[in-house]
Parts: C-alpha cells; structure tokens; sequence
C-alpha cells in the first residue's frame, strides 16, 4: 500500500520538537533520572542533547561572545534586538500558549530531541524536555497542542505504564500515525511511536534493556568526543547516516534504490558521525570536538580520503595579517585513481581516462594528468583576508597547491591564458606576472558598477605554489609578503600560540590539516557591513514585510554600535586540528579565553 506524504501537522511537530533544541532558558534543578542516551534505545539513528540547559547558558555567558553582550555599550542595542524578536514573537503566543520570555525560562535540565528506527519501520521522533519547577508553564503548550489534535479529529486514548500516564493519539492519516505525550519525573516527553515511549519507560523504570549508551558506534565517538575530564560538554550530537537512509527506504522505493548502491559505492562504510560542544572550558573559550567512524579498512568512495599528515608551518609568503590560515596534506593522484575506479565501475571500463581528461582539457587548456595532476605536491593552503575599507566583496580568499615543477604549471597556464585571451588579463605587481579574470562591463545603458563590487578571479605561479584567488588584492598582498619574510604569519606570537596549543591537542600525533582564525578580523569585517549604509537601506527595504527586520533597522538607527574596539577586546584567536586515524577522521576546534577584566 502507498503512504501517503507527511503530513504539514507532522512538519509543524519536528519543528516544534526542533525549536526546543534551539530556545535555551536558566535556572533551576534537573531533576534525578538516567540521561537521554541511557534511556534512548539502541537503534537511535540520530540524536541532539544539551546535558544541562542552565549549565551550558551559565557557561556560555562566560564565553567571549556572552561577555560581549552584556557589556554597557553593547548590552541596549542587545537589549532592542531582543525585544524585537519578542514583538515578532507576540503573535505566535496565542498558538504556542507562551511568550517569548516563557519559551526561554522554560528547559531547566537536559534537553533532547532524537530520531528512532524500529525494525523494519520509518524513523520515529523522540523530543525530552527536563522542565523542573516550570510544569505548570510546560502544561500550557501541551494543553494548545492538545487543542489542536482534538480539533483535527484525531482519537485520543489514555495508558497507564509503570504508574505514568499516556496520552495517545491515532492521526487521520498523513506522515505520522500517532501523538504520545506524558510526563515524568520534571520531564516532558513526546513521541510519535508508542512502543518506542514503552521500552524507554520499562528501561526509566530501572528494568534491564539496551539503550543508545550500549550502541558501539555511539559509544564509540562519544568518548572520541568528550574532551577533557574535568570539561564534560554541554552538546552532544550524533548521527547514523546510513541507518537514516535505510529506514527511511521502508517506505520509499527511490530511496530503496539508493540503498541498495551503498554497498557498491563503500559508503555503507561510514558507521556514524559526531560531534560535541564544550563551553568556558579552562584556559578555552570553547573547543569542538567532531569524529567521522568510517570501517576499516576502506573501501569504495571513502578510500578517496587521503588525508596525510606533514610540515603546517605558514608558507614564508602567508601574510601576517591575514584574518583564517588553514593547511592540509592530501594524496591528490590516490583520491583520483579512486575516483577512476568508482567511476568505471559504472561507465566501464577506462571510462574516466577517457572521458575526463579530454573534457579538462578542452575546457582549460591544461593536461589534467601530465600537467596539472603531476604537478601537485600534495599540500594545499587557504588563506581568507579582509580588505579596507569594509565593502561585501572586502572578504578575500586564496587557495595555494605546493607544485613539484612549478615550471612546468607556468608553461601550461601562460599557454591556456594565450588561448583565452578574451578570459584574461596578463598583470604585473612589484615584479611578479599573475592572471586576473577580465569582467565584462554592465550592459548598455546601465549604472556603472562600484569598484570591487563583483569577484576578480587571479591566477598564477609564485614560487613553488600555483594560487588562485577571488580578488587581486588578497594575491598582490602575497606578493609583498613573499619578498619579506619577516612578515609571514609564521613570525606571529599569535599564531605560535595556537601552534603549541595544536600540537598539545593533537596528543602526539601529527595532524593532517590544521587552521588558525583571528575571530577579530571576521567580527570586523560584520561590523564594518552592519555599520555601512548600504546594509542599513537593505534591512530597511527588507522591513517593509517583515516585523523583525523592521525592529532591528530601527535598533541599529535609535541604538548605534559601540566601537569596534569594544567587541575586538572580547575575542582571542583558534585553532583547529584534523587527524586521521584507524577509527576515522577526528577534528578538534578551539577558541582560547581572552582576559578582558
């Protein structure tokens, strides 16, 4: 029999369920019973907790960004932008039962919202709510969505299981079958499958049965993402991409179709995936933990990672002021020999070599395999810096591949450009040729465009790397770093900083991939766009239709910014670090704690 597509009431309760993830209040106990994981089941597919709502906000606020808004000269235009998310708010309260502020107040312990795969079955939602002494307020938007089934002619049904009563409802019909709410020990529960709310309650009971905390792969990536003892995290994320998929072939015959090449491909490979958030932690302002599980050994498409592990020192020509560094080694003619093999597996035999090849080269004029795939040396560098003044095409970016023979890329790219003269433009700065893209002028009769007000494309050799960027600026500043040294990022105490910091992270093993960030440099360049009339007359227009923007345009005229120099004091500079090891990749980012007292 053909289901029928989910229901918009079905839409309407996963984003409910999801808003509850999102909207974090304070304050008081959590109350005493297992944590979700030990009463998820085992076949839990996909899962988001906060272990303690009052905890991560207490901590979050000891966080550069909580300090930042409660700071006098940022705290009122905070304050206005609240309120108009509370106006924007006002007229869901009547469908929602609460105000904004209620909303906020209410999680009071851990909050989880999880996507369960019975056997053989659609994925089902799991949504707890640890509420403490706010029931009475919780109660309200029970009873609106109470009102509303009964108003869509659902049947309603009561269970009593284990001393805690149920209340059932069978929908008529659409993507979800059923509506389960109850609650227990402080806690508000909803599910949309009544022998998933059965078998938690048995386990919440204190009866003998396997949960998600039993599942290896969540077991797995969970102590891979716990971070340091004394620092459990406050965010837990977990996901099984492949059982997701699995599940929901049960009742979709494309989807069924797209299993079934899984194997094939090797993706059924990827056992799971995770990540976990950790606020004010020591000497951090943050750090991220997230773990790919991947089989091994592998097999199919994830063979195609090739992360390998090497020198991350900042190139001599990296400049110093530049606002992201990130760095990785990769085994590029291993990814595309793999990806030869997976491609020919369905085209056939030599299907790749026959046809990609020929196409690259008609369409840049470079021999991918002898020129371009040969060339690489297996490093690759990106590199994001901000331009003054402040405009929206401010945010520059660079990519650099370390080349084994660089003068064979140049001979390859001088006679591609030839070629396409029509594309590009030979330029010279300070000695140095690079390529940038000529733009075509706006149509006849229109406005002129600004200058810097579209991507610039460049491309060209420097030294023992091939760079490609979106503007010229961020390429000449390569330039005039590569002819002094001394100011390269490498010679930055910031950036040595977070290189001890990494290496310590890294546990003695030598990352593929690191990145550093100046959150300064990223918060300037937002600033600069929310301080620029331009921005101002485009929050304006859009507040036209919409509440929100309109409140927020006139919070930004009424209650100016502060300084930049009083948010910049706020931020310190990261890190990040991947590693590939026998269970997976691992990545860890951090944020260290600026002194700002």
């Amino acid at each position: 029999m053909t289901r029928k597509p989910r229901s918009r009431s079905f839409r309407r309760l996963c984003l409910v369920a999801v808003l509850l993830t999102v909207i974090a209040g304070v304050l008081p106990a959590a109350a005493a019973r297992p944590p979700a994981a030990k009463l998820l089941p085992e076949n839990t597919i996909a899962m988001l907790s906060i272990a303690d709502v009052r905890d991560m906000v207490a901590r979050f606020q000891n966080t550069a960004t909580g300090k930042m808004s409660q700071d006098p000269q940022l705290k009122p235009f905070i304050q206005r932008v609240y309120g108009a998310a509370n106006e924007a708010m006002a007229e869901a309260k009547d469908r929602i039962g609460l105000s904004l502020p209620e909303l906020l107040d209410l999680p009071q312990g851990e909050m989880t919202v999880a996507l369960v795969a019975p056997e053989g079955a659609r994925p089902e939602v799991v949504a707890l709510l640890d509420v403490g002494d706010r029931m009475s307020s919780a109660r309200k938007v029970i009873d609106r969505a109470i009102e509303a089934l009964d108003k869509s002619g659902s049947k309603k049904t009561e269970e009593t299981i284990d001393g805690t009563k149920l209340v059932v409802y069978d929908t008529n019909g659409g993507g979800i079958r059923q509506v389960i709410l109850f609650e227990k020990d402080n806690t508000v529960c909803f599910s949309s499958n009544l022998a998933i709310i059965k078998a938690m309650l048995a386990v919440w009971s204190g009866k003998k049965g396997r949960t998600l905390a039993d599942n290896d792969r969540y077991a797995t990536i969970a102590s891979r993402c716990r971070g340091a003892a004394d620092q459990p995290p406050q965010i837990m994320v977990y996901a099984d991409p492949v059982a997701f998929l699995k599940s929901m072939a049960m009742e979709n015959p494309g989807m069924a179709m797209t299993v079934a090449m899984l194997p094939v491909l090797g993706v059924d490979g990827l056992q799971g995936v995770g990540a976990s958030m950790t606020f004010d932690a020591g000497q951090f302002d943050s750090v991220m933990h997230a773990h790919l599980l991947l089989d091994n050994p592998r097999t199919g498409v994830l063979e195609m990672i090739a992360l390998e592990s090497g020198d991350t020192t900042p190139e001599p020509w990296v400049p110093n002021n530049v606002a992201h560094y990130a760095t990785l080694h990769w085994d590029f003619q291993k990814t595309v020999k793999k990806v030869a093999v997976v491609y020919d597996s369905f085209a056939g035999t030599n299907a790749f070599a026959t046809v990609f090849p020929a196409r690259f080269k008609a369409a840049m004029g470079i021999d991918f395999e002898k020129e371009l795939l040969a060339s690489l040396d297996g490093r690759a560098t990106i590199l994001v810096w901000i331009e003054d003044p402040i405009t929206p095409q401010s945010q520059h970016m660079m990519l650099a591949l370390k080349l084994r023979d660089p003068k064979v890329m140049q001979a390859a790219l001088e006679r591609s450009v030839k070629e396409r003269e029509r594309f590009f433009k030979k330029e010279l700065y300070s000695g140095k040729e690079y390529y940038q893209a000529v733009i075509p002028g706006p149509p006849e009769g229109a406005p002129p465009r600004p200058e810097g007000g579209q991507p610039r494309p460049c491309v060209g050799v420097l030294e023992d790397y091939l760079l490609l960027a979106n503007q010229p600026g961020i390429y000449r500043r390569v330039i005039v770093t590569s002819a002094d040294p001394s100011k390269s990022l490498r010679e930055e105490l910031d950036y040595k900083l977070i290189a001890g910091k990494i290496r310590r992270m890294s546990g003695g093993t030598t990352p593929g991939m690191i990145g550093f960030d100046r959150p300064d440099e990223g918060m300037r360049f937002l600033y600069g766009l929310a301080t620029s009339e331009d921005v101002r007359k485009g929050i304006r227009s859009g507040g036209q239709g919409n509440p929100f923007l309109k409140s927020l345009g006139t919070a930004l005229d009424e209650q100016p910014l502060p300084p930049f120099a009083v948010l910049q004091r706020y931020l310190a500079p990261g890190g990040v670090t991947v590693t590939d090891d026998e269970t997976g990749l691992h990545y860890t980012a951090f944020s260290l704690r600026r002194k700002t007292d």
